[in-house]
């Protein structure tokens, strides 16, 4: 926001120059980022933040440096200004289509102006200092209005419109611009239209064929509230500049438009000449914005800033800001005025009393130290899995919450994803429900530059909509592609496997102490059909692993097999504390299975079976072959067991050993229908 030094003193002139008058206004939020001389004048330049929509304008700057220099507003149309009497009958009609959108919308119909008329010198000089280039009378007036009051208003000739006035959604309209673009307004751009056509893309920009120029002789002057969210990012949408939209996707004053109105219609009678007709308005007052009381407490104010403000000074800050004031005992319960977008809980009134009062008044004072929870030995912290996993060749990437709907809808057709009001760009467009489309678009943009032997995993937010409300949760994945191990003499070169990124899960489970995880094969859209498993906990899935469908491969553009993982981060957050137990004093002793099974059978099974039927003698299970081939029916597959049977009291004798192993291959017979393999 840049103004004239001189065009604010009119508004408000304390009693110091222009350096202090910009250390007030940094100091109380409304950074200065610089002060030029121009001539006797100065342009100041602020930085605004985008909760202070309010201060784009001399009135709204105005109201600030009188709050914090103790000076009263020496000029306030509201108060001054008085509707112009109607001198013609001439009206249009308004019809609020979209209500939620646009709840007020004013106008008046001006005929004979003189649009060919000199813009004022001091109008001029004012909007050049403030950034915008002078155009022609009525769009100059308009201009200055806003940049005086924060309203937008537009112009329209009127003999170019076509019957009355309506506001409504558009429908997959395409329009002109007064800047010579092109705008394809889709199904979701709030517009102004006549009986005809569409004359403005509201809140933004109007349209070349209802705009004002050099043979305008009547006007119709548009001056209205648009609620934030139907202007926000449209701009942006059409790739252009527009301060009136600036000003709406921030929040202007929805009591301001009748008041722009009157002043901007006295400035055109003034410079421009011309008759007014009667103010045209439409207003749906219950879908106005609503400032709801917010209730504030001292002991609250005390606790957060740590100074004692006595009550009355906290009421003297608040009623300067315009605010109603209701004190009750220690609360105070606080009505912001309509200006006021931002003030929605007691914090953010603790901070418009902690800037107007002064951060340097508020004396520094150490904060009262509560002792912490000592963490538990069974914590994991976020950083040792991080550091697990990088102890085996990972490295960490941190991408977008925000991912391509297109990708993500490829990927997860059952998932409806929470979609962005404003988004960064179109392929940033939808919370991601899950981080692999991240991950991979990372390795495309590596392999695209001949990078392929890649080990990269993120921890961070997925968002996934269940029943109305948006879920969030935080997940670990990872994702391996390329060759085992880096170029080596001495190390033979193989690709990746899916056992490879099984056995990095199984480390970071085994760092945390979980042993009885479960990889049970499964499903997924977006992994091989026949490479994808749950991973499961107390026959709870926590995650899911496998290689990436080959058709979503070709998809992305994605060349040779990827591996993908991904892990709620809370079921590894916890680590089961180590035990330990005696070393036997007895020798162990081993003896080998060959069984031959269905191929569907998994050794993870073949060993489960083992364990229960063995009891406390069997120590260990050596998975050390598995075959298939000849002299293997089709169908089936041979695999050759080690078990390591040993016992703490006693040195086991062959008997017994024998028993238990006959008896483990009836079990096996039994239940896996496995028989030895002679």
């Amino acid at each position: 926001m840049k103004f004239s030094e001189q065009w604010l003193r009119e508004w408000v002139n304390p009693k110091i120059k222009t350096n202090e008058l910009a250390q007030k206004l940094t100091a109380a939020g409304l950074e200065v980022e610089s002060v030029e001389a121009v001539g006797k004048d100065h342009v100041i330049e602020l930085g605004l933040t985008p909760n202070r929509g309010d201060c784009l304008s001399i009135r709204g700057v105005a109201r600030e440096v009188a709050v914090i220099t103790d000076r009263k507003v020496l000029f306030d149309p509201q108060a001054e200004l008085h509707s112009a009497p109607a001198q013609i009958g001439a009206t249009l009609k308004i019809l609020l289509k979209a209500k939620e959108q646009c709840p007020r919308y004013t106008g008046r119909i001006i005929k004979n102006v003189n649009v060919t008329a000199q813009t004022p010198r001091e109008i001029a000089e004012r909007l050049e200092k403030s950034g915008v280039q002078a155009v022609s009378i009525i769009v100059d007036i308009a201009n200055y209005v806003m940049l005086e009051l924060g309203q937008p208003l537009h112009a329209f000739d009127l003999d170019k419109l076509q019957g009355d006035i309506t506001v409504r959604m558009s429908k997959n309209e395409e329009v002109a611009l007064l800047d010579g673009t092109t705008a394809k307004l889709g199904k979701n751009t709030l517009v102004i239209t006549d009986d005809k056509k569409v004359v403005a893309a509201a809140g933004v920009m109007g349209t070349l064929d209802s705009a004002v120029s050099d043979t305008t002789k009547n006007i119709f002057v548009e001056s209205a509230f648009f609620d934030p969210k139907a202007i926000a990012g449209k701009a942006r949408k059409f790739n252009i500049n527009s301060d009136a939209a600036q000003r709406f996707e921030r929040g202007v004053d929805f009591e301001l438009p009748p008041i722009a109105l009157e002043r901007v219609t006295d400035l055109i009678l003034q410079h421009a000449g011309g008759q007014a007709g009667p103010v045209c308005e439409n207003t749906e007052t219950e879908n106005l914005p609503s400032r709801d009381p917010v209730r504030l407490s001292l002991h609250k104010l005390k606790n957060l800033l740590g100074a004692d403000i006595a009550a009355d000074k906290v009421a003297s800050i608040l009623q300067a800001l315009d605010m109603q004031v209701e004190q009750k005992g220690e609360d105070f319960v606080v009505t912001p005025p309509a200006h006021r977008f931002d003030i929605k809980i007691a914090e953010d009134l603790i901070e418009e009393i902690a800037r107007i009062h002064g951060y340097d008044q508020i004396l520094e004072q150490a904060l009262p130290v509560t002792p912490g929870k000592m963490p538990s030995e069974t914590d994991v912290s976020v950083q040792t899995i991080k550091q697990t996993l990088v102890d085996r060749a990972y490295h960490e990437v941190i991408t977008y919450s925000f991912v391509d709907a297109t990708w993500q809808k490829i990927m997860f057709p059952d998932e409806a994803g929470q979609e962005l009001l404003n988004p960064i760009s179109q392929d940033m467009s939808i919370m991601r429900v899950c981080i692999w489309p991240g991950l991979l678009k990372t390795f495309s943009y590596n392999q695209n530059r001949q990078q392929s032997d890649m080990r990269i995993f993120e921890i961070g937010q997925c968002f996934r909509l269940r029943g109305g409300q948006l879920l969030q949760s935080d997940m670990l994945a990872g994702l391996i592609s390329g060759q085992c191990y880096p170029l080596h003499w001495k190390l033979p070169q193989r690709p990746v496997d899916f056992f490879d990124a099984k056995g990095d899960l199984e480390a970071l489970l085994a760092m945390v102490g979980i042993k009885e995880a479960k990889f049970v094969p499964a499903e997924h859209n977006s992994l091989h059909p026949g490479q994808t498993a749950n991973i499961l906990l107390d026959d709870e899935i926590i995650g899911a692993i496998g290689a990436l469908n080959p058709r979503l491969a070709k998809e992305f553009g994605i060349k040779g097999p990827v591996f993908l993982y991904e892990l709620e981060l809370a079921s590894i957050l916890r680590r089961s504390l180590p035990t330990c137990q005696p070393i036997s004093k007895f020798p162990a002793i081993r003896r080998d299975l060959a069984l031959l099974v269905d191929d569907t059978v998994s050794a993870a099974v073949i060993s489960a079976q083992i364990k229960a039927c063995a009891g406390t003698l069997l120590s260990k299970i050596e998975i050390f072959d598995i075959y298939q081939g000849e002299n293997i029916a089709k169908g089936k597959k041979s695999v050759a067991l080690g078990l390591i049977l040993q016992d703490f009291s006693h040195t086991l004798i062959d008997e017994e050993v024998n028993t238990l192993i006959q008896k483990v291959i009836a079990d096996l017979e039994k239940h896996l229908q496995a028989t030895v393999r002679e």
